[in-house]
């Protein structure tokens, strides 16, 4: 496409669709025809569409790490004042050049969207085990709790995620810290859910196997009711015992 008749579709798909959209729909050659000076358009690359997006946030979401690096070298700001940022979108999407080329212009790396939940979160979240890495390597919070109480270890082993689990205990992850909703804990969930791996791995990392959630629920009670026989086997192996071992 040459710049004059990309330019003149970009001017289109802008007007269309507030800016955010054209930098899905037509890609980073034709975004650099446009911050180069082709077309000028108002609201720049802060304004935002019908749902509150701006070009950034659409090309973070969509991994477009070119469509990034032209909206961040053309001044687009690289966190949100509020709601998700554009690094959480990324690594929601498990987009690592875009996390990479975020974390380069400076994002905070821990800022969370009004529910708390911040880009660390959404990687464990979505088990996206190298943008996980690349949060912990930027400096996240391994521990930071959304609004619930939930951290990203306690939505990993609710998800059943393994190698994501192993990170964060790696990194220093508290293996009991409950949520506030609950009480519940990362092995309490993943009992609940039957993931035998990450069981095996939430008790060699120290969980406690007895613990009581709000509900009066355990580990093992939770294992029990949803017939997940392996975890049952494990946590008895831990050490773990009913209220039925008792009669």
């Amino acid at each position: 496409m040459a710049r004059g008749s990309a330019a003149r579709a970009w001017a289109a798909a802008w007007r269309r669709s507030a800016t955010a959209e054209a930098a899905l729909e037509l890609g980073a050659p034709v975004l650099e025809a446009l911050l180069g000076g082709a077309v000028k358009v108002a609201g720049g690359t802060q304004h935002r569409d019908a749902e509150g997006l701006c070009a950034l946030d659409r090309a973070a979401s969509g991994g477009h790490e070119l469509a990034v690096r032209r909206l961040l070298a053309a001044g687009a700001g690289v966190d949100s004042a509020g709601g998700v940022t554009p690094l959480s979108r990324a690594a929601r999407g498990g987009h690592g050049a875009c996390v990479a080329r975020l974390l380069a212009a400076g994002a905070a790396v821990d800022q969370s969207d009004d529910d708390g939940i911040t880009p660390l979160y959404n990687a464990a979240r979505n088990g996206h085990e190298a943008v996980l890495a690349q949060l912990l390597t930027a400096g996240a919070v391994v521990d930071q709790a959304d609004s619930k109480g939930n951290t990203a270890l306690f939505i990993a082993a609710q998800k059943g995620h393994e190698v994501t689990v192993h990170r964060l205990l790696d990194a220093g992850a508290a293996v009991d810290r409950a949520n506030d909703s609950m009480q519940s804990t990362p092995l309490g969930m993943a009992c609940a859910d039957g993931h035998a791996s990450v069981v095996k791995l939430l008790i060699a990392a120290g969980a406690d196997p007895a613990h009581v959630d709000g509900a009066g629920d355990t580990p093992l009670s939770e294992a029990t009711a949803n017939e997940h026989d392996e975890v049952v086997l494990l946590l008895r192996a831990a050490g773990a015992v009913s209220s039925d071992d008792a009669e």
